[in-house]
């Protein structure tokens, strides 16, 4: 059966329109999950001095003018741990939430914490143990120790955002 020049045409339109959508919709949602990691790490980074004074060592390697001074609370639920310098065993850890309860989970790390040099953080994204994902800082702590920080924050907040924008992206295709 052949098909008229404006039905084939009219078909070949919505068919662009569709990829069109499509790839509006996967490159609107790669921006904004790689704005909100950008984000979280900007938190993280920033809440490090929280995190050593959280652990009841407010003397580390950084002082209060290179990330400012510390932050009153923590504003999504977060993790905090002190490894050793080889980055095995936990020395310390503690956790914050939003209520000021504890935190329903914590980061799932690999059994060497994987760690960069003094004032290198390194940023990655590990399991949680109660579900979900959390956005993860870890750093050796410049000092006579040595030791390793690790700051987390969960990306359940993130990853509700960008579920809900999966469904109005569905509903407008």
């Amino acid at each position: 059966m052949t098909r008229s020049l404006r039905a084939r045409l009219l078909a070949g339109i919505v068919l662009l329109v569709l990829v069109g959508l499509l790839v509006s919709s996967a490159a609107t949602y790669v921006a904004l999950q790689t704005f909100f990691n950008s984000r979280l790490d900007q938190q993280l980074q920033a809440d490090w001095s929280n995190g050593l004074v959280a652990l009841g060592n407010p003397s580390g390697g950084r002082g209060p003018s290179e990330h400012g001074p510390p932050q009153q609370q923590a504003r999504l639920e977060s993790y905090a741990a002190l490894y050793s310098p080889d980055g095995k065993t936990l020395l310390a850890e503690t956790g914050f939430s939003q209520d000021g309860s504890p935190p329903t989970s914590r980061p799932v790390l690999p059994s060497t914490v994987p760690h960069g040099r003094p004032h290198v953080p390194n940023l990655q994204t590990y399991p949680a143990t109660g579900g979900g994902e959390f956005r993860v800082l870890s750093e050796t702590i410049d000092g006579a120790s040595n030791d390793v920080l690790v700051l987390a924050i969960s990306t359940t907040e993130v990853a509700s955002t960008l579920n809900q924008l999966l469904l109005i992206e569905a509903v407008i295709g």
